[in-house]
């Protein structure tokens, strides 16, 4: 089996000229991906080069600096190895989702007293924007492999011979799947005023009027899918 090793590069022509062989040269089946985020300093067109040199290099292009996070979670897919045969089972390698949630409500409230006379006037008013921003980046393969692929397909007991690991390392897939990544965005709006009056009708009696109204938006939500 090959080890991948995945360099996230922004930036980094210089020092990508010693560790790349200095990498290669710790194990002959080591292979290396770089993942370049369109570094300005020409990072990305070295990596070709090296890869042109040697086909233990491998290089993926992104357009804009995405970050540590998303360079190793978007080129891992996730990989399962069906059922237990026989008691014995192997872990799912690999995650196949990727994103965050971010949810931010924003308040501007204000009021005001203003006494004439008998009257304590109250006014005032408050408005929310709350939004929240889903950013997804699962673009990322699903890989499932089975037993009966090493054992006997369509037998009666073919969940109890095979093994899905063996499957995994003949490169037999069972099936596979893609995700296919959809950010999604929601605003909202919300706006509320009010008016009290405390009339003193005599020394020991007050009435109170109140006026209120309230306006919530329908929410708009809407969701980015790639244009492919």
């Amino acid at each position: 089996m090959k080890t991948l090793v995945i360099i996230p590069t922004y930036n980094e022509r210089e020092n990508l000229s010693r560790l790349v062989p200095e990498v290669l040269d710790l194990e002959r089946t080591l292979e290396i991906l770089v993942v370049d985020d369109g570094s300005p300093d020409g990072t990305g067109e070295l990596a070709d080069e090296m890869a042109g040199a040697t086909g233990r290099v491998h290089v993926l292009h992104r357009p804009k600096k995405l970050g540590l996070g998303s360079a190793s979670r978007g080129n891992f897919p996730d990989i399962s190895f069906g059922d237990a045969v026989n008691g014995i089972s192997t872990t799912t390698i690999g995650y196949n989702s990727g994103g965050y949630y971010v949810g931010n409500t924003y308040i501007l409230s204000d009021s005001m007293d203003w006494i004439k006379g008998r009257h304590n006037i109250k006014f005032g008013g408050e408005f929310w924007y709350m939004q929240h921003n889903a950013p997804s980046d699962n673009d990322m393969f699903s890989f499932d492999f089975q037993n009966w692929t090493t054992g006997h397909p369509k037998a009666g007991y073919q969940n109890k011979v095979g093994f899905g690991f063996a499957s995994f390392l003949l490169g037999e897939v069972d099936s596979a799947s893609r995700n296919v990544p959809a950010a999604q965005y929601g605003r909202r709006d919300y706006m509320a005023f009010y008016v009290n009056d405390d009339f003193k009708v005599s020394h020991n009696t007050v009435a109170a009027i109140t006026m209120n109204s309230e306006f919530i938006s329908n929410e708009v939500s809407f969701t980015r899918k790639p244009d492919n």
